[in-house]
C-alpha cells in the first residue's frame, strides 16, 4: 500500500469495527519494531488518527491527521527516537501553505506543536500521549488509545519485552588503577578522608562513592555516607527553622550535583541505614517535586514557589542540572512518589523530560550550544549524563542524533591557532578571556568517549593532545582517567554548525595561521549575545574581537561591544532581540581550498519589525583576507554604523586603518568618515583594553577588507 493510500485511510475516517483496548498504567509494553508501521486510530473517534513508519537506526516517523478545536483540518508530527518500547517525537505543525498551483514555499512554516509519546501493548493496540507546547491551552495534555487500522505485509512478531531500566550504574572500566591519573584522583579523595569536616574545595560525596566502587575501601564508603547525610541534616535544619535548604539556591542551579551525590551514595553504599534512606528520600523527592512544580513548591508545608526558570528549556544549562538530579535519583531509588502529571519520577523522566531533551538536540545536529561557547561548556555535564543513563540500561542518547559528534567538530574548529583560546560567543562567566580550561577538556573527553563516530573521535583526541591543559587536579581529577585516545590532524579548514550559526575558517592548522569565526544562526537564549552577523579574527592573538573578552564580568552582551552593524534611531540603539523568530536567514554558504569561505546572511529577522532595520551581510575569506559587504535597507529614521572592536589603538590614514597586525581598508563608501575611540566600560563592568572603530557615510552599503600581517 502506498504512503498516499495509508494517509488517505487515516484522513478519510473509514469506520472499521474493532474493540477498543485501553492501556492500563500497569500493562507492560513491547519493543517498537518495524512491525508497527501502519495507520492507527481510536475506533470510538473514527475520523482522525496517526500514520506511523518505523525507520532505521531506532527512529520513528509519525503524523497525526486531525482537526483543531474550531473544526479546521490540522496535521502535525515528525520523526523521533525509539528507546526500546517507547518512542518520543517533538512534533511540528505546518502553516502558511496553499493548494497547488498557489503553493508558495516562502510562506510555509513548520512551527513547534508539542510532544508525542508512543507505546504499544501488542501488535494491534497502543497509546499516544500528547502535550502541546505554546498552544497547550488549545491542544491540552492527555492521551488517545490506538488500534491498528492497516498493517505492512508480513506477520507482527514483536520481540520479548526487554528488562526494565536498571538501578543506578556507571561503567568504570576505563579506570586504570596503576596510572598516574588514578593516583592523582585517589590523593584528592584521601585528603578528604583525612579531613572529613573540611574536605578539599568542591569535593563531593559522590567522589568518595566512586572511589569506594573502584577500590572497595571502607573508609571511602564511610566518608560518602557522612557527607551525604550531612547535606540532608543541614537541609532538615534549614526547613525546621522556617527557611529553605541550600539546594534551592540560585533557582535550584546546583540540584544536579547535590541530589546526584545523594543518589550515588544511596545506590552504591550498602551501609546506608534504612532510617537514612527514608530521610534522604523525603528530601530528594520534595526537592524534585519543587523543581518540576515551581508554582506548588513547598518546604516544611510552607509555600516556596519560585520562577521555574528553564524547566522546559533543554538548551539552557539549568536543565542539565535538573535532569541530572531527576535521572540519577530515579535510577537510584525508583520511588513511587508522584512528581508531576500523575507520574512518578522515573516515568516522568522517561516519557516527558528525556524525550524533550533528545528531540531538542536533534534540532541542532551541527553541534554546539545556542547559549554560546561560555555556557555551552556546560555540555560537559550533559554528556556525562548520557553516560549515566546508558550504563544504567537506558538508551544511547549520545548517539541518538549527531549533536554530540558534531560538537567535537565545533570545538576543534572553534579553537584558535595555538589552541589556547576559543571562539568567544555568549557570556563568559568563568573567564572572560575565553581561555581553554579544564572544563573544555572534560567536555571533549566525554564526547570522544561516547561518540560512535571513529573519525570524529580521532579529531577530538588530536585536539586533546594539542591544548595546553593536559593535567587536571582537584575536583576535576576524576576526569583525568577518561581515555584521550589517538588523534588525527583535521583535513578540513572550514566548518559550519548551521543551527547555532558558528562558522569557522583558517588558512592552515599551523599556530601562526589566520583564523576567522562567524556567528550567523539563532538568538533565543539569555546567555547568548547580540552578535548575530558578527565576526572574530585571530592571528598570533586577537585582531578583531568582542570587547567582552576584556571585561571584568564576561557578560557584556550589547550590540556596541560586538563586530556587528550598529543601528540607531534618534541616537537610541536598535538592539538585536532574543526571541524564537531571531534566526539569520543564510542564503549562501560555500567553501574552497586553503580555507576559502563565502557566506551571506540576512540578519534583519534578529531585529524588531518596527526597528526600520534591513541588513544583509556577506563575508568572504580568501587567502587569509576577510571582506565584509553589508547591504542596508533602512526606514523609520534608522541609521547604520559599521563598527569593529580591536585590542590595540588604531591608526587612521584616509580609508586605511591599522590596529596591531590588522590592516583595514574601507572600500565603500569612498567618502567614509572613520573614527576610533577607547572603550573603558560596558553595561556591567570595565574593560582592561579595547578600541572601537566606527565607519559612517552610507545608508545603503559598506564594504570593508581586513588583512593580517
Amino acid at each position: 500500500m502506498s504512503g498516499k493510500s495509508c494517509a488517505l485511510l487515516v484522513w478519510v475516517a473509514i469506520a472499521v469495527s474493532s474493540d477498543v483496548v485501553a492501556q492500563p498504567s500497569d500493562v507492560r509494553t513491547v519493543p517498537i519494531t518495524s512491525a508497527f508501521t501502519g495507520a492507527w486510530y481510536d475506533p470510538a473517534q473514527s475520523g482522525h488518527g496517526l500514520l506511523i513508519e518505523i525507520l532505521p537506526s531506532n527512529r520513528i516517523l509519525a503524523f497525526w491527521f486531525t482537526f483543531d478545536v474550531d473544526g479546521r483540518q490540522a496535521w502535525f508530527g515528525g520523526d523521533g527516537q525509539i528507546d526500546n518500547n517507547v518512542a518520543f517525537i517533538h512534533a511540528t505543525q505546518g502553516i502558511g501553505g496553499r493548494w497547488i498551483p498557489n503553493f508558495d514555499p516562502s510562506t510555509y512554516q513548520s512551527i513547534p506543536w508539542g510532544d508525542l509519546t508512543l507505546t504499544f501493548v501488542d501488535c494491534d493496540h497502543g497509546r499516544v500521549d500528547f502535550s502541546g507546547d505554546g498552544d497547550s491551552q488549545v491542544w491540552g495534555i492527555g492521551h488517545m488509545d490506538l488500534t491498528r487500522l492497516t498493517a505492512p505485509a508480513g506477520t507482527c512478531t514483536p520481540d520479548t519485552p526487554p528488562p526494565p531500566l536498571g538501578n543506578l550504574r556507571f561503567d568504570l572500566s576505563f579506570v586504570n588503577q596503576s596510572s598516574p591519573e588514578f593516583a592523582r584522583f585517589k590523593s584528592f579523595v584521601d585528603d578528604a578522608v583525612a579531613n572529613p569536616n573540611d574536605p578539599p574545595y568542591a569535593f563531593k560525596a559522590s567522589d568518595a562513592a566512586q572511589m569506594f566502587r573502584i577500590t572497595g575501601g571502607q573508609q571511602y564508603q564511610t566518608l560518602a555516607i557522612h557527607l551525604a547525610d550531612k547535606q540532608v541534616t543541614e537541609a532538615e535544619a534549614s526547613i525546621a527553622a522556617g527557611g529553605s535548604p541550600a539546594v534551592s539556591g540560585d533557582s535550584y542551579l546546583e540540584v544536579g550535583s547535590m541530589i546526584g551525590e545523594i543518589a550515588t551514595v544511596y545506590a552504591w553504599c550498602p551501609n546506608v541505614t534504612t532510617a537514612q534512606k527514608v530521610r534522604w528520600a523525603a528530601y530528594a523527592n520534595q526537592t524534585l517535586f519543587n523543581v518540576w512544580n515551581p508554582d506548588a513548591a513547598t518546604w516544611g508545608g510552607r509555600s516556596a514557589t519560585w520562577s521555574g526558570w528553564s524547566i522546559d528549556d533543554p538548551y539552557d544549562n539549568y536543565y542539565y542540572s535538573f535532569m541530572r538530579a531527576s535521572m540519577l535519583w530515579s535510577l537510584a531509588a525508583n520511588d513511587p512518589t508522584i512528581i508531576k502529571n500523575g507520574k512518578n519520577l522515573r516515568d516522568y523522566v522517561t516519557t516527558d523530560r528525556l524525550p524533550r531533551l533528545v528531540n531538542a538536540y536533534a534540532l541542532i545536529p551541527g553541534g554546539g550550544s545556542l547559549e554560546g561557547t561560555g555556557y555551552g561548556t556546560a555540555h560537559k555535564d550533559l554528556f556525562e549524563l548520557y553516560q549515566w543513563w546508558k550504563d544504567s540500561g537506558g538508551a544511547d542518547v549520545a548517539n541518538a542524533n549527531t549533536h554530540l559528534t558534531n560538537t567535537i567538530k565545533t570545538w576543534v574548529h572553534g579553537t584558535v591557532p595555538g589552541f589556547g583560546f576559543f571562539h568567544p560567543t555568549g557570556d563568559q562567566s568563568r573567564d572572560s578571556s575565553a581561555a581553554v580550561y579544564d572544563y573544555q577538556r572534560i567536555l571533549m573527553l566525554w564526547a570522544v568517549h561516547l561518540t560512535n563516530d571513529a573519525q570524529a573521535a580521532a579529531l577530538g583526541s588530536w585536539w586533546l593532545s594539542n591544548i595546553p591543559i593536559q593535567v587536571m587536579n582537584g575536583f576535576n581529577s576524576f576526569y583525568n582517567m577518561l581515555p584521550q585516545g589517538t588523534g588525527t590532524t583535521p583535513a578540513d579548514l572550514t566548518y559550519r554548525a548551521a543551527e547555532t550559526g558558528f562558522t569557522f575558517a583558517r588558512t592552515s592548522w599551523a599556530s601562526n595561521a589566520t583564523w576567522l569565526g562567524i556567528v550567523m544562526g539563532q538568538y533565543n537564549q539569555s546567555h547568548a549575545h547580540k552578535e548575530q552577523g558578527g565576526f572574530t579574527i585571530w592571528k598570533n592573538g586577537w585582531q578583531a574581537v568582542t570587547l567582552n573578552v576584556f571585561s571584568s564580568s564576561g557578560i557584556e552582551q550589547g550590540d556596541e561591544f560586538n563586530n556587528v552593524m550598529r543601528f540607531e534611531r534618534a541616537g537610541v540603539i536598535q538592539r538585536q532581540r532574543e526571541q524564537a523568530s531571531s534566526i539569520v536567514a543564510v542564503s549562501n554558504y560555500t567553501t574552497g581550498p586553503g580555507g576559502e569561505l563565502h557566506i551571506t546572511g540576512d540578519v534583519s529577522p534578529v531585529y524588531d519589525s518596527g526597528s526600520g532595520v534591513g541588513w544583509v551581510r556577506t563575508i568572504d575569506f580568501v587567502d587569509g583576507v576577510t571582506t565584509i559587504n553589508d547591504n542596508l535597507t533602512l526606514s523609520r529614521g534608522a541609521v547604520g554604523v559599521w563598527q569593529m572592536q580591536v585590542p590595540t589603538q588604531p591608526t587612521i590614514a584616509g580609508n586605511l586603518v591599522t590596529a596591531g597586525a590588522l590592516r583595514m581598508e574601507v572600500l565603500s563608501p569612498t567618502n567614509a568618515q572613520i573614527t576610533a575611540a577607547r572603550v573603558t566600560s560596558g553595561d556591567n563592568s570595565n574593560f582592561s583594553q579595547g578600541w572601537r572603530i566606527e565607519v559612517r557615510g552610507s545608508s545603503t552599503n559598506y564594504r570593508v577588507q581586513l588583512a593580517t600581517q
